[in-house]
């Protein structure tokens, strides 16, 4: 609507109004303001200024900050428009940048309208990498010397001198792991309480005698009892009559009377078993079996691959932390039984890498051949001091039989020795022996 019929309608209210007004008093003279003097022209008033801008949200490890909260300026009747409020500076922790503000719409009468502002900046990662030496969340803290490092195991440590890793070290019945992570590289290994049981013999074992065996005079004796008991007896040891220079088939003996002290008369006669030398017999057997020795308490290390590369420890070292599985923590180690230096690694786990194994079995022997048959020995008793005509008693298997005699008081002998065959041995031997022993210590200094 233009300013004339404004004008118009506005003037015809208000004669409505005063003549209403005019039957019950008298309106006081009033000088009335033009319609023009309450809008100013367009482009005289300047656009206000754009607001300011807002600051960006706290940064967090998921969101930006936020963007600028003012908007620009309001419209002037013609003027330029409001510059617009800044991006809103992004979070120092992650997160994206702010928003940029939005331009202010220009005066009714055509200002132009404000410039969008700036995008805030945008914040960090919020992440850290714990080996790289990096700080990668702005916290102006790398590695060792940031805390979400330490809170999941990073630790400073200073690595004693002379001493090889850090490793990570397991102990327990597993005899292996898995190297991986940043300990990926696969270390020295041990293990302590050696189990190692004795040698598995075979049996000992001796074959048929064999060589030259030879059967001897046994000893001889002749008995009142006729049952080869009690009473009196008359003996010749064997080994006298060979001494003496009998031999096999002589006669010998003659005694006359043959009675005893109170006129005992023989009744029956027998031998020992006939005695041999000679011969002897092949052991086989005792051939050792040894278990492969292994350790009760087995010891596996993994060691960092690449080396110590994380830093923010100064002259120490940035040590990674071991997995659950490692149970002794990081450690240092170096060959040999030795004491743990003083520090962190201070607590000593002692391993063997290797064994001395002297298990074996004693050799197989034989004694010498035992039971062995005298085949054709006899002893001869006569009636008579020439062992001649029909012998008066024989003993045909020496060792076993008791013969009787006739107990004349002349009496003659004759032995003959026989012939060998059979026999066995008796083994001895095949009996474990030795031992194994560890060796090659190599000493772990741990942390637990």
């Amino acid at each position: 609507m233009n300013s004339t019929k404004r004008t118009f309608w506005r003037s015809l209210a208000l004669t409505g109004l005063a003549a209403s007004l005019g039957a019950a008093c008298s309106f006081p003279e009033h000088n009335f303001i033009d319609d023009s003097e309450f809008y100013a022209s367009g482009g005289t008033g300047a656009g206000a200024s754009g607001g300011t801008a807002g600051q960006g949200g706290s940064g967090n490890n998921t969101s930006g900050g936020n963007s600028g909260s003012s908007a620009g300026g309001a419209s002037g009747s013609s003027g330029q428009g409001g510059t617009a409020a800044e991006g809103g500076v992004g979070g120092t922790t992650g997160g994206n940048a702010g928003s940029a503000g939005m331009g202010a719409t220009g005066g009714t009468t055509g200002g132009t309208g404000g410039m969008a502002g700036n995008a805030g900046s945008s914040g960090g990662t919020g992440l850290e990498d714990c080996t790289n030496g990096v700080d990668d969340d702005g916290d102006n803290k790398a590695d060792c010397e940031d805390t979400k490092c330490q809170s999941v195991g990073y630790q400073c440590l200073a690595l004693p001198d002379g001493w090889d890793g850090p490793v990570a070290l397991y102990e327990g019945p597993n005899t292996s792991v898995t190297c991986e992570g940043n300990y990926a590289t696969g270390g020295p290994n041990g293990g302590k309480n050696l189990n190692a049981p004795n040698a598995m013999c075979s049996a000992c074992s001796c074959g048929a005698p064999n060589g030259a065996i030879t059967c001897h005079f046994p000893d001889l004796s002749v008995y009142e009892n006729a049952s080869c008991g009690g009473g009196y007896r008359w003996t010749f040891a064997g080994a006298d009559l060979e001494t003496n220079g009998v031999q096999s088939g002589d006669c010998f003996g003659a005694q006359d009377p043959f009675s005893g002290p109170n006129g005992e008369l023989p009744s029956a006669a027998s031998t020992t078993a006939p005695p041999t030398t000679g011969g002897s017999c092949v052991p086989s057997g005792g051939a050792p079996t040894t278990p492969s020795p292994s350790w009760n308490t087995n010891a596996r290390s993994c060691a960092l691959s690449g080396g110590i590369a994380p830093t923010g420890c100064g002259t120490n070292s940035c040590v990674p932390p071991t997995a659950g599985g490692f149970n002794l923590g990081a450690c240092v180690y170096k060959d040999g039984d030795q004491s743990c230096p003083t520090g962190s690694f201070s607590f000593k786990h002692l391993y063997y890498t290797d064994s001395n194994d002297s298990r074996d079995c004693t050799a197989c022997t034989c004694g010498t051949p035992t039971g062995v048959t005298c085949n054709g020995a006899k002893f001869e008793i006569w009636s008579g001091s020439s062992c001649s005509g029909t012998a008066d008693g024989t003993v045909s298997t020496p060792g076993s039989t008791c013969a009787p005699v006739s107990n004349s008081t002349d009496k003659s002998f004759k032995y003959t020795v026989g012939t060998a065959s059979g026999g066995t041995c008796t083994p001895a031997g095949g009996q474990p022996t030795g031992g194994a022993t560890p060796t090659n210590p190599v000493t772990f200094c741990c942390t637990k």
